[in-house]
């Protein structure tokens, strides 16, 4: 696939969509175990998220188990390991959801989280005793 442009919402499918960002694109290099993933347009696409491009590149490393490395000066955001596009497309989409999305959407968010939220299975104490599953929902809620 060339390297196009899309939205940064790419569930909105508007073609006059204000915020858009180039197609993150792949490029996987070695053999073995040396294989790592390039992405050579990360700057690009971190620029236009507003967001220094080291975020996402350790985004999906923390989302994939996978050591990243990354070279300002010569604009190389490195991922060990083979992965594909599509599947790195997914994991920044998820990205932009946790990160740049607008407060109002975080807080429907987390308080979608906190409707879903379960009791504590830690034993009481006198000291600490067990957070209702309320309490515990609010304090996720408040700290969006």
């Amino acid at each position: 696939m060339a390297a196009g442009v899309v939205n940064i919402r790419r569930d909105v499918d508007d073609k006059f969509y204000r915020y858009r960002m180039p197609l993150l694109v792949t490029k996987i290099e070695g053999k073995g175990n040396g294989i790592k993933t390039v992405i050579p347009n990360m700057a690009d696409i971190a620029r236009a998220l507003s967001r220094p491009p080291t975020y996402p590149t350790k985004f999906f490393g923390c989302e994939l188990g996978a050591q990243t490395s990354f070279d300002e000066k010569n604009d190389r955001y490195i991922v060990n390991g083979a992965h594909d596009a599509q599947k790195l497309r997914e994991l920044l989409d998820g990205f932009i959801d946790k990160t740049t999305r607008s407060s109002a959407t975080a807080r429907r968010v987390a308080s979608a989280r906190a409707s879903t939220c379960a009791t504590s299975s830690r034993p009481s104490s006198s000291k600490n005793p067990p957070k209702t599953a309320k309490n515990r929902c609010t304090s996720v809620a408040q700290s969006f």
